[in-house]
């Protein structure tokens, strides 16, 4: 009698710790994969300047990475060649900022207002990014 209750009791405790088990397994199957991604943002996207009659012009800008994984900044790009960015600082960890240099050859600038628009490509979910600088003479 007694080592049928021995038995029994024995018996329950493993289907217990099998059906535990499978529950664990079941929960680890279905936790969501979490990416970790960048996101690139500007205090302000739209720049707006007067330059009066200097011919060269240079503004850094501090960006920053609002996501959760790390921001790369991979090129960059102008919509005119009197224009470059520099990458002063690019790779950033989450909830940091970074570094751009915009320079801009205002020799050539034939009308009172000037748009440039920037383009910042890197590892954020809302890459391209577009900055748009507006130089007044």
């Amino acid at each position: 009698m007694v080592t049928k209750l021995f038995n029994i009791i024995i018996l329950s405790l493993l289907v217990s710790c099998t059906s535990i088990e499978k529950k664990t397994e079941n929960i680890n199957a279905q936790a969501p994969i979490v990416k970790k991604t960048a996101i690139i943002s500007f205090d302000q996207s739209n720049i707006k300047d007067n330059i009066g009659n200097k011919k060269f012009y240079q503004k850094e800008l501090n960006f920053y990475n609002r996501g959760i994984g790390m921001l790369e900044i991979d090129s960059t790009s102008a919509s005119c060649n009197c224009s470059s960015v520099k990458i002063i600082r690019g790779n950033v960890q989450p909830m940091s900022f970074g570094t751009l240099q915009l320079s801009v050859n205002a020799e050539g600038f034939y009308e009172q207002l000037n748009t440039i628009k920037f383009k910042i490509y890197c590892n954020a979910k809302n890459s391209p990014f577009e900055l748009f600088l507006e130089l007044e003479k």
